[in-house]
């Protein structure tokens, strides 16, 4: 007789960012607090720049790499978003577009998870 082996997937994705590899983890816990924070910051607005004053520059970009720490440091863990503020040139742009490319991933991983779940129950369903 056969033994069946089953092994778990990994719940994280190794993503290397500035020559360092980090791991964005996909437990339940780390899921909930990332669905949380995608709806909290999805919103997040460039100002019009035409009518804007340097005050009002100063403050949205002191809230724009703020933000874009949270979002960093919960997702890659404590300390990312200096290492990769540094490595991307200190630019709240590029920083943006990583926080950007990390969301989709976390938003490809919650669809490919739940369309398998929806199939699976669209199979079961079929058979009765």
């Amino acid at each position: 007789m056969t033994v069946k082996k089953f092994e778990f997937k990994k719940t994280y994705e190794e993503i290397e960012a500035a020559g360092k590899v980090y791991r964005l983890y996909f437990d339940d816990e780390r899921l909930k607090r990332y669905l949380v924070m995608i709806e909290k910051f999805k919103d997040i607005q460039t100002p019009d720049i035409k009518s804007i004053t340097k005050e009002e520059i100063d403050r949205v970009m002191d809230k724009q790499a703020e933000d874009l720490k949270e979002i960093t440091e919960t997702l890659l863990g404590d300390g990312a978003f200096d290492e990769l503020y540094e490595a991307s040139g200190r630019s709240i742009h590029n920083m943006a577009e990583l926080v950007k490319y990390l969301f989709e991933l976390v938003n490809e991983y919650v669809t490919e998870k739940n369309n398998g779940k929806i199939e699976n129950y669209y199979k079961k369903v079929a058979k009765k």
